[in-house]
């Protein structure tokens, strides 16, 4: 009788060791499912933000200096040029609002009024030095 009910004893903590691996195993599966979920979103994102550098990089621009946007409404992404005094420019695409954002660094023809990329010129953040300037406000012209 006292070999059944060790057995029995076994059977039981081997089932509960089961159900907390199962559990452990659970939990684990949900968080990588959700990291999947969050990095589809910033590749999707990180797309959009390209096309956006890509198709404001085909507008026609203004000559002013700071910060003037367009924004494509079918697909929602935005592009914005900050100009300075010289001929140097910044580029900016945005995948949408409160979302990723790409950097080039431009020259604007003011025969044109297009911008050419600088070689090697692509950038992940923000060259500027003061953080405001970084970011355009609702304030900016928008064609």
């Amino acid at each position: 009788m006292k070999q059944t009910g060790s057995a029995l004893f076994m059977v039981i903590v081997l089932l509960a060791l089961s159900a907390a691996l199962l559990g452990a195993t659970r939990r684990l599966l949900d968080q990588i499912l959700s990291r999947n979920g969050d990095e589809q979103q910033y590749l999707y994102q990180t797309s959009q933000a390209f096309s956006a550098l890509a198709w404001g990089s085909q507008q026609t621009w203004s000559g002013r200096t700071g910060w003037q946007c367009r924004q494509e409404r079918a697909a929602g992404w935005r592009s914005c040029l900050y100009q300075t005094e010289n001929s140097s420019a910044l580029l900016r695409g945005e995948s949408g609002t409160a979302s990723v954002a790409l950097y080039q660094w431009v020259r604007w023809k003011q025969e044109s009024g297009r911008i050419a990329a600088v070689p090697h010129g692509w950038l992940d953040y923000c060259p500027l030095t003061e953080e405001e300037r970084c970011n355009p406000d609702e304030t900016t012209a928008r064609f």
